[in-house]
């Protein structure tokens, strides 16, 4: 009985593993890459330099580089975009108060 247990066990982790490197395979691809440097380039990846901003930007992230092979949703032209603009212009925005000098009184 012990033995069924392991072999599910380890099936189980062998399934997981894979779909691991799907999800990696989806996510590195050139045109997301292009993408992802179009959108951040313009405002000198501000938002990639303060470390609670990230958490604004797993949404829109999630959603284009876990997408399929689905053009549009990598593309400037189309209204996807729109899904990070906010995101990023607002995480700028919070980057840049980050650091102004603070008075404590």
């Amino acid at each position: 009985m012990a033995v069924g247990v392991e072999h599910v066990g380890w099936r189980a982790r062998h399934q997981c593993d894979g779909f691991r490197l799907l999800a990696c395979h989806k996510m590195l691809k050139q045109k997301k890459l292009i993408y992802i440097l179009a959108i951040l380039v313009p405002v000198v990846y501000l938002p990639l330099r303060h470390s609670c901003v990230w958490l604004m930007l797993a949404f829109p992230a999630a959603f284009v580089l876990l997408s399929t092979g689905y053009n549009p949703v990598v593309e400037l032209t189309f209204q996807y975009t729109a899904r990070w603009t906010s995101y990023v212009f607002i995480a700028s925005a919070w980057t840049l108060s980050s650091w102004l000098p603070r008075s404590d009184g």
